[in-house]
């Protein structure tokens, strides 16, 4: 019982710093969420899994991209969290609130998990606090605030955790955990599970070398067994993905090259970050702010020089290995990978490894802080050091994210619940009239209620069907629009005012009142706009 207690007070410690971190998001959470087009989509996956959980068969049979299949493969499904929160889907609790609370407890059981892994190296609480603080707040995070399956990585600090447990104990209990854990993060973050796996790769053999007493072909064994363990669990969810990649390809290295890390990269943040952003915030492109903040870096460099342990040289490996292989296509080890190991041709963003750099400092800094603590003489002084070393991260890291309101679905989306099952295609598309923008991701958020299958869609891979249909619906209303309609089997167009221009408006419902090919069955207003459907007849 003292441990349950001492564990949910640590808990609820890394939930109050998530709050204070991210203020004031806390009192939007039903209603706001980070303003990009990321969060929607991960709102659409969430829903999505919840709904299909109890389908298997058609979970990734999801209902974009029409007539593609597999499309929920198209991108990370976070299958794992999805289920997770489904239960509050089901209770009707609504999908903004959901997101909030998984992207901000996923931040605090962030916090927490590497808190434990810190404690068990370094026997010292206040250090890992300051390990918990560095892993779950460092700018990484904030840089990558929209992508929600990138803060699901709890995972790893627990299956390090175990991972050490192995390689010390032997024991097979603790090797099927860290099998678990794994595989959980794969169903979690594949981008993270990969990384996860080329990090223990170079960690653990050297884990094992530096363990001498415990040194054995026993372990060894029982190393291998874990890991066989976790690509078994993970495995059907793979061949998911490979089957998908047959129809949507992999990455290219020119992809790659526009996310490799620099220098510049580990001097910037986001511009919202309250204390850099102003001076830092605007020397880097998003997804390259990887500044980890001064206290991270003056405690890792002293955890390293005088902290115990040698576990610490193989976190500094761990350091190594991941700065270089976040500079991508201009790094050595990275463009070897890509080359030979199939699974690196689907990543596209190689300096997201930044989170296990913010992961090996966040040990090394527990061994630093331990150290620090360890010299300070009388208790008042060690209780100080303890309050201030989090404060000083705290403030280093304090970010207020823009936010936006999300808006409901609309009329058309309550109409569209009420029909047999449809194929749709709502419009605009992103075209050359409107400079390529497209709002499939809002439409796949409010279609959540309905989810009639459609040939819309966003994901991290695009099939060149949908490519195709967008260039032929570039001048719908024409005959090459109305055939690539019945082609696909398309029962009802969607035309949604309220995303054209008046003039645009106008011009659009007079060219589709006249094409014979399409009947007006729904006129819906929506606020000060119209949102009208069009039956395809054959």
């Amino acid at each position: 019982m003292i441990g349950i207690r001492r564990h949910a007070s640590l808990l609820l410690l890394f939930v109050a710093f998530t709050i204070v971190t991210t203020y004031p998001q806390v009192w939007s959470l039903a209603r706001s969420v980070p303003y990009h087009t990321d969060p929607y989509f991960s709102m659409w996956r969430l829903g999505w899994v919840a709904t299909h959980l109890h389908q298997p068969s058609r979970l990734f049979e999801s209902n974009i991209f029409y007539p593609e299949h597999d499309t929920f493969a198209f991108s990370d499904a976070m299958l794992l969290p999805g289920a997770a929160v489904a239960p509050l889907s089901w209770a009707g609790v609504d999908i903004v609130l959901i997101y909030n609370l998984a992207l901000l407890g996923s931040l605090a059981l962030s916090g927490y998990a590497m808190a434990r892994l810190a404690m068990a190296l370094t026997g010292h609480a206040g250090a890992s606090i300051v390990a918990g603080l560095i892993y779950a707040f460092a700018p990484w995070r904030f840089d990558h605030y929209v992508h929600l399956e990138l803060q699901i990585t709890f995972w790893i600090p627990l299956a390090l955790l175990y991972l050490h447990r192995v390689i010390e104990r032997g024991r097979a209990g603790d090797a099927v955990m860290f099998g678990l854990l794994t595989a959980a993060q794969a169903l979690s973050s594949i981008y993270m599970a990969l990384f996860l796996s080329l990090y223990c790769a170079i960690v653990a053999p050297l884990l094992w070398w530096i363990g001498h007493a415990h040194r054995s072909w026993a372990t060894v064994r029982t190393t291998v067994f874990a890991a066989l363990l976790a690509v078994t669990v993970s495995l059907p969810y793979g061949v998911i993905y490979v089957r998908a990649s047959r129809q949507v390809g992999t990455r290219s290295m020119d992809d790659v090259r526009h996310y490799g890390a620099t220098l510049d990269s580990y001097r910037s943040v986001p511009s919202w970050n309250r204390l850099y952003g102003s001076t830092l915030g605007a020397s880097s492109r998003a997804e390259l702010m990887l500044f980890p903040g001064v206290l991270a870096i003056a405690l890792g460099t002293l955890g390293l020089v005088v902290g115990n342990g040698r576990a610490r040289f193989a976190y500094l490996a761990g350091l190594l290995l991941t700065l270089e292989m976040t500079r991508g296509a201009d790094g050595v080890l990275y463009p070897w990978l890509f080359e030979y190991v199939s699974v690196f041709r689907a990543l596209r963003v190689p300096s997201r490894m930044g989170l296990f750099v913010n992961l090996s400092l966040s040990v090394l800094s527990a061994f630093g802080a331990a150290w620090l603590q360890a010299r300070l003489r009388g208790r008042p002084s060690r209780l100080l050091a303890t309050v201030l070393l989090p404060a000083i991260l705290v403030i280093e890291y304090a970010s207020a994210p823009p936010l936006d309101d999300a808006p409901p679905p609309t009329r058309v989306d309550r109409w569209l619940a009420r029909q047999p099952s449809s194929v749709i295609v709502q419009l605009p598309l992103a075209s050359t009239h409107n400079g390529g923008r497209s709002w499939d991701w809002l439409f796949m958020y409010q279609g959540l209620g309905h989810q009639q299958r459609m040939l819309n869609g966003m994901s991290g891979y695009v099939p060149a069907s949908y490519h195709q249909m967008t260039g032929a619906m570039d001048a719908f209303p024409d005959e090459r629009s109305m055939a690539l309609l019945r082609d696909r089997g398309v029962d009802f167009v969607v035309l949604r005012g309220e995303r054209y221009a008046a003039n645009d408006w106008a011009a659009l419902t007079a060219a589709v009142n006249a094409q014979p090919g399409l009947t007006l069955v729904a006129r819906l207003p929506e606020h000060d706009y119209l949102q009208e459907v069009y039956r395809v007849e054959r």
